[in-house]
């Protein structure tokens, strides 16, 4: 894990990341599903594990097992409240 996180150390960290999460099996379950070499259960069951525990505050879960207009909304509401927050804080600079 290490290894991962190690070419983000000194870098400015990230206002947001939004981590578009879903089980694996739900995952199989989508048209299309194991065409790509990395669609495996078991390969992205490990992936899946591995972004979680690189997890931090910065992050938002987002259930992407829901249909794409749902994540949308899920995400643009983070998005947005990101952007306020972060134009609240830099009128504090002015």
């Amino acid at each position: 894990m290490d290894w991962c996180a190690r070419p983000d150390k000194g870098l400015l960290a990230p206002d947001l990341v939004l981590f578009l999460d879903i089980d694996p099996e739900v995952a199989q379950k989508r048209e299309g599903y194991g065409e790509e070499v990395y669609e495996r259960v078991d390969f992205q069951r490990r992936v899946r594990d591995g972004f979680r525990r690189l997890s931090d505050r910065s992050w938002q879960v987002v259930d992407a097992a829901r249909s794409i207009d749902e994540i949308h909304e899920e995400m643009l509401k983070h998005a947005t409240a990101c952007l306020r927050t972060l134009a609240r804080d830099s009128l504090q600079y002015i």
